[in-house]
């Protein structure tokens, strides 16, 4: 194997150490890294980007249908290459150390109640069928086994759009105007929902299916995420 695919997250060689600094140790993130790479900032509670002001300015201007969102870390060096890994290589031993960033963060901010009911965000059956996993379900029932809470997938993906990494929010809103479907009887009726998924984009497809989930009589939908891409800086 050439030596800079031995340093790929997926394809670490050794049974301990951290997944970042390659340090030896038992944890696979490090509390170095954890204090580096992931100390807590001040967050906008609705669409969970860093504040630099009193109020957000994306909100005020595109405001999600989300009553809250909250997210462990920012989409970006070192995160974005580990969340990478864990979607697309089957770096599965990486979801215990970024569930529990996610479950810090949610402490932190008194996010996780008792009533709460997690949806993960679907995979088409196709894309599922070729990766073997959906993250987002995994990370859902993590989080459930931690805080004692119940998990649904009565989210369905009906339309397997094609990727939209390169489009923008409206674009991506278009795409999945009928992406998304709610399973017969889906118990969300009355109930507090999350959202499970790995990473927000611009909120695409949680602004679409948040709205389906009110329809059916949801009394609240929030998301939760392990991260959350930062906004472009201006030119």
């Amino acid at each position: 194997m050439p030596w800079p695919d031995l340093l790929r997250p997926s394809h670490w060689p050794l049974p301990g150490g951290c997944w970042i600094c390659r340090d030896w140790g038992r944890e696979r993130i490090c509390a170095a890294c954890v204090a580096r790479f992931a100390a807590p900032r001040p967050r906008c509670p609705r669409c969970a980007l860093p504040l630099l002001a009193p109020h957000c300015g994306s909100c005020l201007r595109q405001p999600l249908p989300l009553q809250a969102l909250h997210c462990a870390v920012d989409y970006q060096p070192p995160w974005d290459g580990l969340l990478q890994a864990l979607k697309y290589e089957q770096a599965l031993g990486l979801l215990p150390a970024l569930a529990a960033l996610l479950l810090q963060a949610l402490a932190r901010e008194q996010a996780a109640r008792n009533d709460v009911l997690l949806l993960p965000v679907p995979l088409h059956e196709r894309r599922l069928g070729a990766r073997g996993y959906n993250q987002s379900a995994l990370l859902a029932r993590w989080l459930g086994r931690a805080l004692a809470l119940p998990v649904c997938e009565a989210v369905q993906r009906v339309i397997d759009t094609p990727t939209q990494t390169r489009l923008g929010r409206e674009q991506r809103l278009r795409n999945l105007r009928h992406a998304f479907a709610l399973a017969p009887g889906g118990p969300v009726r009355g109930r507090h929902c999350v959202l499970v998924d790995d990473v927000m984009t611009p909120g695409a497809t949680l602004a679409t299916i948040t709205p389906l989930l009110l329809r059916q009589g949801a009394a609240r939908v929030d998301a939760w995420v392990l991260a959350r891409t930062p906004e472009p800086e201006s030119p």
